[in-house]
């Protein structure tokens, strides 16, 4: 006959005593003998997230993508590569190079992203407004349906004007042959210069340039869509829509600063 040593339970959890971290509490095996109301083999008292199943290299909550951030607390919890977007514009801190500005904003369908013109820039989106093309003015010929008006802050070297790049996806295909077109009051100015790709249009604007339409330093504000001219019918030739040139753009920079300037004196 052999003789069984007995060993006891206190907590009747079918774990002896002397392999149970929770001797005087019922709890799971797969948690050592306490309590784990999730199941995920990490005992409740340790486990950031009790009642979820989780991860220990999370602390006991979800980690979707084993990065070691809980998801809760990951801005990109798919994405291994990345936890934090500290500006909030959708991309993540270690592939932004500016993480510390909001440089790009979607809204719409339509997405704005900037490239301020230095490093330690503070410009940043502050408004992406989208809405349908005005009737009036007229655009002589076919258009996207939507224009884009926004508005950065904070654009200013201190030194002079700080010059931004500007992309625009306006979701939506252009049509044949089209450019990118600015309103100024009441008058469609071809952008000089921008380039289209697919729905994205891009170009630069300066502070207080020509194609700013605010004269406070530090602010741009543009409102653009991308347009094709039309053709007369009668004559063949196209209807054109003013394309600034390299001496209207200067004398219109200068009146926009001579503008500004009164407006700081006054």
């Amino acid at each position: 006959m052999v003789a069984r040593i007995f060993k006891p339970d206190s907590d009747g959890d079918g774990i002896t005593d002397d392999i149970d971290a929770c001797p005087a509490i019922a709890g799971d095996a797969s948690a050592d003998g306490c309590p784990d109301a999730d199941g995920d083999g990490i005992p409740d008292a340790s486990d950031a997230c009790p009642t979820t199943a989780g991860d220990a290299s999370a602390q006991g909550c979800p980690d979707a993508d084993g990065d070691g951030v809980r998801d809760t607390d990951d801005a990109f919890p798919n994405d291994p590569g990345e936890t934090h977007d500290t500006d909030g514009d959708g991309i993540g801190d270690n592939s932004d190079a500016f993480p510390h500005v909001r440089n790009r904003v979607a809204t719409k369908g339509v997405t704005l992203t900037i490239t301020p013109g230095f490093g330690a820039s503070t410009c940043e989106i502050d408004a992406l407004d989208v809405a349908p093309v005005p009737a009036s003015p007229a655009l002589p010929g076919s258009a996207l349906s939507r224009l884009a008006s926004f508005t950065l802050v904070g654009c200013s070297t201190g030194g002079g004007a700080e010059s931004v790049e500007v992309s625009i996806d306006f979701g939506e295909t252009p049509p044949a042959g089209g450019r990118l077109y600015k309103l100024m009051g009441d008058e469609w100015i071809a952008v000089a210069g921008a380039s289209i790709s697919g729905q994205t249009a891009t170009y630069t604007v300066v502070d207080n340039g020509p194609y700013d339409v605010d004269a406070t330093d530090g602010v741009i504000r543009d409102p653009v869509t991308i347009a094709a001219m039309a053709t007369d019918s009668g004559t063949g030739a196209t209807q054109p829509i003013p394309v600034l040139s390299p001496w209207l753009l200067i004398l219109l920079a200068g009146l926009t600063g001579w503008y500004g300037a009164r407006r700081v004196r006054g």
